[in-house]
């Protein structure tokens, strides 16, 4: 049924057109079977999809979805020709005949039907073996053996956490690019729902086909306005750039609230790009994190909850949310603490240079203590604003370094949040501050971890 303004199985048979017309059967007959699935009381969804079907040679798919046009249109003279062709194939001689001899009876094509019938007649008396060449058994997806990614090392398998899962099948480490591709669709924070129907409706044929198999979450959900809307906050990522997207690969990751891997997006490419936090080993699951930040980081296990229920709709099961009792309390009091730890840096003036690194210290460190392996940065961020009004060149170059380093490895070379802090790490001294301050060694705080 049409879903107000924006109906989606009408534009998913618009796109299975073009699809058809450029010959790409398969994606044709994917995007007309989903079209029925949204809306089943269409036929001329099942008669498009039957056409697809005899394309493709799956005579029996062509077959139920002949038949399920007629039963929504009894006298439809194409569905009953398609019918007849399909089992014809099938060699149901008898009931090919009866579906040819009812087109012609109707009105239909005299020259097509009498090809049809003397056909079967052929074919009846000629067939030496009912071996049938149907190809409707094949159950695989048009996705399904596609590789998540050039970059070869992923496998989709069932995951401890329920559903389906992306699994390395060889080892990363930390800052390895795992992934990238180009999203399916983009668009800012402020953006209202209007805007991304937009973006469906201007989706290449493929692409539609991709963001209609993604999961639903909210299916039936009378919060949203269409079920795009729903697939696409069911699957949103949201960038540090002000902006959400929908990967077709990045979506078939699971949530954790200690992820192995991160997601941005690349500016300059227009790609969603995924790196390793740390070593994964082959057979690993990998886990990125569906908000960002001390959206995750900063937050107890109850809040982080409440918020992915709200917008995922789903309960996180992930190692950090079902750590027994103890464990899941210090867990909510080390992420509370890192909150705190993370309101006090901008509170910093120039002048508490002592305080201000023994909190990115602190920061960082009960980061690792958590298992969280992202988003230190947050913490080391204009330290080497600090070290450089105070001419500690050598401590500017380190912190700035760190957080170099930081954004190197999680958000890739070229990336706007590594070229953000590339001329600080460069040349400490072009810091706009830099030498306004009284001399000061800042020598001895340290990281005792590694960027």
């Amino acid at each position: 049924m049409s879903e107000g303004c924006f109906d989606l199985a009408k534009l998913a048979k618009e796109k299975g057109n073009i699809a058809f017309k450029r010959k790409d059967y398969a994606i044709a007959r994917l995007l007309y079977t989903q079209a029925m699935e949204i809306d089943p009381s269409q036929y001329l969804y099942p008669l498009n999809s039957a056409i697809a079907n005899l394309k493709l040679e799956r005579w029996c798919d062509a077959e139920s979805d002949a038949t399920t046009a007629l039963k929504l249109a009894p006298d439809n003279l194409a569905a009953i020709f398609r019918r007849g062709l399909a089992r014809t194939e099938l060699h149901h001689w008898s009931l090919a005949r009866q579906d040819i001899q009812a087109f012609l009876d109707r009105g239909g094509s005299a020259t097509e039907g009498h090809v049809v019938l003397a056909a079967i007649t052929h074919l009846e008396a000629t067939s030496t073996t009912n071996l049938i060449n149907d190809r409707s058994s094949d159950s695989s997806e048009v996705f399904d053996n596609l590789p998540l990614d050039e970059i070869s090392g992923f496998a989709v398998r069932d995951s401890k956490i329920g559903g389906k899962g992306v699994f390395a099948t060889r080892e990363f480490k930390r800052g390895d690019m795992i992934l990238r591709e180009k999203p399916l669709t983009t668009m800012t924070k402020s953006s209202v729902f209007a805007d991304m129907e937009a973006g469906v409706r201007n989706m290449l044929p493929e692409n539609l086909a991709r963001f209609l198999s993604l999961h639903n979450a909210h299916t039936g959900d009378c919060e949203f306005p269409s079920r795009a809307a729903e697939i696409y906050t069911s699957n949103l990522l949201v960038f540090t750039n002000g902006t959400v997207g929908v990967g077709f690969r990045a979506s078939r990751i699971n949530h954790s609230c200690a992820p192995n891997v991160r997601h941005s997006f690349h500016s300059a490419t227009g790609e969603l790009r995924i790196y390793a936090l740390g070593p994964i080993r082959e057979g690993e699951e990998i886990f990125n994190m569906y908000f960002s930040g001390r959206y995750i980081y900063g937050v107890p296990r109850a809040v982080r909850q409440a918020e992915l229920r709200m917008v995922f709709n789903f309960t996180c099961a992930c190692a950090v949310c079902t750590l027994p009792t103890e464990a899941g309390q210090a867990s909510d009091a080390r992420r509370v603490r890192l909150a705190e730890l993370s309101d006090r840096i901008p509170q910093f003036g120039l002048t508490e240079g002592v305080q201000r690194l023994r909190t990115a210290v602190d920061g960082v460190h009960l980061l690792r203590e958590e298992g969280f392996l992202a988003d230190a940065d947050e913490f080391t961020r204009g330290a080497e604003v600090v070290c450089a009004y105070h001419s500690d060149w050598a401590s500017a170059k380190y912190w700035a370094g760190v957080t170099y380093r930081t954004r190197l490895d999680e958000f890739g070379e070229g990336s706007g949040q590594v070229e953000q802090v590339r001329e600080a790490f460069l040349e400490p001294k072009s810091i706009p501050t830099a030498g306004l301050g009284p001399q000061e060694d800042f020598g001895g705080i340290r990281l005792d971890w590694k960027a």
